[in-house]
């Protein structure tokens, strides 16, 4: 998220669908300007992040996740990783029964 930062984003939530300027990204929070309303939104409770446009995302080097959410990092970043050098569309749902599963 932190690369997205100035960036024209749409944010979905479980309670909420908007979209705006994404001000800045940390400590897993995102501070997005929704027509002059600043609203701050943990990342745990960010299910989509649409982009318009082409973006070239920096992906970081491989690195094998340990813990409760490695069965999901690893695998999308295995996907990211093969399609360096590709013209792509991304798509990233994350269910929360997929977040679940991981636990």
């Amino acid at each position: 998220m932190k690369q997205l930062v100035r960036e024209n984003i749409g944010v979905l939530t479980p309670s909420i669908d908007l979209g705006g300027t994404l001000i800045s990204f940390n400590n897993f929070i995102a501070t997005l300007d929704n027509n002059g309303n600043i609203i701050q939104i943990s990342v745990s409770d960010i299910c989509l992040v649409s982009i318009v446009g082409t973006f070239n995302f920096k992906l970081k080097p491989i690195k094998k996740s340990v813990g409760e959410c490695s069965c999901t990092e690893d695998p999308i970043t295995n996907v990211a990783q093969s399609k360096i050098g590709e013209m792509n569309s991304i798509v990233i749902w994350v269910r929360l029964l997929d977040l679940i599963t991981c636990y």
